[in-house]
């Protein structure tokens, strides 16, 4: 089936979402903006619909800067699934999440947290920030930001996002559709068992990452800890006795906690104060002299070669004095 023949098939944001609000610290609280966001399938081996909602994103609008927050802020959510639309076959409905930069989208079931129904979902936050050199150092990193600006506000943000866009590409060239294995997030269309069996050529997917996938100049990520708090249970599904009903809610609280922040910046191998340390410390090795040691010999030196120039300017000071005590003398 594909995409845009189940899409409204699937629950609506505004009732997935029952409730939202932002505590931005000292500043004034606000409810989220669920205007815009971007639905789009996420392979997994559920039975279920893989549908996925990315909020608070700017992907599609490179104009936009990422929403900031307080660091003592936090973020409240309180989900609610549509049981009854779950397939029966399913033992327990689950939620995934996933958290991640407002320019990505990812895979919660892959990258994410399986999230139950009638718990407290705790989320904290620690920022991670990698910056590479740009050319013409060796690290020959690209600038995913700038191209994904360029390209309106669509495609990676970083290495891995390249290597899964060269297997979609790849895919659609030769089979028209991507394969459902791949686990990228994407609504174009998923390949049939038929479409499995022509051949995609490993060598052109390998051309795809050695041409336009390098390291990231820059690149920011979460380390996310959980903290699950279990709630009151209801009654259960009739047709489903391991599925309980009822207005279920899965509370989501992403506290900000003062998010600390770790940069990785990687700079020149050699500094100038250290090409100076390098010298100093060679030249202390096969002379067996310092640095010091050189600059006290030139000093010695320069001392000794303007000695004869001191004298000499003293005496002649000295017999100009006696000159002027003669003449004065003379004039008495």
């Amino acid at each position: 089936m594909e995409y845009e023949d189940y899409e409204t098939l699937m629950q609506r944001l505004d009732e997935l979402i029952w409730a939202c609000i932002i505590l931005d610290g000292l500043e004034k609280d606000s409810l989220c903006d669920l205007s815009y966001y971007q639905n789009v399938r996420c392979p997994s081996r559920s039975e279920a619909i893989e549908a996925c909602w990315t909020l608070n994103t700017i992907i599609g609008r490179p104009e936009i800067e990422p929403r900031k927050m307080s660091s003592m802020g936090e973020y409240l959510m309180s989900i609610r699934p549509h049981l009854e639309e779950y397939p029966v076959t399913l033992e327990v409905a689950t939620v995934h999440a996933s958290i991640h930069s407002p320019r990505q989208i990812l895979n919660p079931f892959t990258n994410g947290f399986n999230m139950d129904l009638n718990t407290i979902q705790t989320f904290r936050l620690r920022k991670v920030e990698k910056k590479l050199l740009p050319a013409p150092y060796d690290t020959n990193c690209s600038d995913y930001i700038e191209i994904w600006k360029l390209r309106g506000g669509h495609g990676p943000t970083n290495q891995k996002e390249c290597f899964e866009e060269c297997q979609k590409n790849i895919s659609l060239k030769y089979r028209g559709c991507f394969a459902n294995y791949y686990k990228i997030p994407g609504n174009e269309k998923i390949c049939s068992d038929k479409d499995l069996r022509v051949t995609v050529p490993e060598n052109k997917i390998a051309e795809c990452e050695n041409e336009h996938c390098f390291p990231a100049c820059f690149e920011e990520s979460y380390e996310v800890t959980r903290e699950i708090t279990n709630k009151q249970l209801v009654k259960t599904h009739p047709n489903c006795p391991h599925q309980p009903v009822g207005y279920q809610f899965i509370d989501v609280m992403v506290n900000m906690n003062g998010m600390e922040t770790t940069t990785y910046t990687y700079s020149p191998k050699y500094q100038n104060i250290e090409i100076f340390s390098y010298i100093g410390g060679y030249v202390g090795m096969w002379l067996g002299i310092s640095l010091v040691a050189v600059f006290d010999f030139l000093e010695t030196v320069i001392l000794i070669m303007s000695y004869p120039v001191k004298s000499y300017k003293k005496a002649r000071k000295r017999n100009r004095r006696i000159e002027d005590i003669k003449m004065l003398r003379r004039d008495l």
